[in-house]
């Protein structure tokens, strides 16, 4: 991933930091959400009885995505923050 270049003509680190710290709660918050909100049996029955199966790992995989996610804006938040003195 391209990272922003600390300087000083572009925006503060605190604030890039800032943004990236809401960034993070907010997916933090997603799989939070997404963790009790997976797929209920009741809604695929009548497609079949393996369907619930699919449909839950599908659902775990969008978990890791956002997951994933979650972790590369922590790593731009790092990486921001260690190249603060380069300002």
């Amino acid at each position: 991933m391209i990272t922003p270049t600390i300087h000083r003509n572009g925006t503060h680190p605190d604030d890039l930091i800032e943004g990236l710290s809401r960034c993070y709660r907010a997916l933090m918050e997603a799989e939070r959400i997404m963790e009790n909100n997976g797929p209920n049996g009741r809604d695929y029955y009548p497609q079949g009885q393996h369907v619930i199966q699919q449909a839950s790992a599908e659902w775990s995989a969008l978990i890791g995505r956002v997951n994933a996610a979650r972790k590369e804006v922590d790593e731009l938040r790092e990486h921001i923050d260690e190249s603060r003195g380069t300002r």
